[in-house]
């Protein structure tokens, strides 16, 4: 997915959650919650006002600690209210972005098919090529892998090293833009024979349930931008029982690549 169907993916989630919001600010109570700091010796407090305005004039309403509910959502409605015209200023600076952004065309050199291909190695060229990788965590990436980096675990470190012995072109945490969110793929691959990219997300830790909930949370994405487990996308999982191993691995590999 290359810049503009990111941007352009990114505006419509924008226009979704701007009428969200509109929505539900249009059901909640007039007026917007305001404070007034009072100073004394043992520290001060804060009074808070329900502020109204009617044909120009300002309306300051006292809520009492009794009506602490109506702070709340008010202080909610202030939230979204904010959240609203950031989203909105977002939006603006997109529909700008894509007005002026032309197609990225330099890509189609490295295409089998092009005049060009001859002049370029496509497997070194992509494989080492910059890549917008994922910088999340980075004390994290402790386990050594071929081509001189470091991964996130022993089993990726298998992974990586069994496509490097097979001459398997890779990135390791190549950021995708799925659905308008950028995800950083553990392993992107391209094809040897077909040019094909797949993607191969290890799931590492399927005994720590918030992990597993945070990672499922990615599976519709990749569905719907047409990565379809058993065709171009891999998914390997492991416990602290059950690790991954390295026939397992070759095995997929060869199924998959060879």
């Amino acid at each position: 997915m290359d810049s503009i169907e990111y941007y352009v993916g990114k505006r419509d989630v924008l226009t979704r959650e701007i009428n969200e919001l509109e929505k539900e600010l249009s059901s909640m109570p007039e007026g917007v919650l305001a404070s007034y700091k009072v100073n004394s010796p043992g520290g001060g407090h804060t009074l808070w006002y329900k502020k109204t305005t009617d044909n120009g004039k300002v309306k300051r309403e006292y809520i009492q600690k009794s009506d602490f509910a109506l702070a709340k959502t008010l202080a909610e409605k202030n939230y979204k209210s904010l959240l609203l015209s950031d989203k909105k200023n977002e939006l603006k600076s997109i529909d700008a972005y894509l007005k002026h952004r032309k197609p990225d065309k330099s890509h189609r050199m490295f295409d089998p098919k092009s005049a060009y291909s001859e002049f370029f190695n496509v497997y070194e060229d992509w494989e080492y090529m910059p890549y917008e990788k994922s910088t999340d965590h980075p004390e994290h990436l402790n386990v050594p892998a071929p081509k001189d980096e470091f991964v996130r675990s022993k089993s990726e470190a298998t992974i990586a090293q069994i496509l490097f012995q097979n001459h398997i072109p890779y990135r390791y945490e190549y950021i995708h833009y799925l659905c308008g969110v950028a995800i950083a793929t553990d392993f992107t691959i391209l094809h040897p024979k077909t040019y094909e990219e797949y993607v191969w997300e290890h799931f590492g830790r399927l005994d720590d349930p918030g992990y597993v909930a945070r990672n499922i949370m990615k599976l519709p994405k990749y569905f719907k931008e047409g990565y379809i487990p058993g065709r171009n996308f891999i998914m390997t999982f492991e416990t602290v029982e059950y690790p991954l191993g390295y026939m397992e691995v070759e095995d997929i590999v060869r199924r998959y690549f060879l």
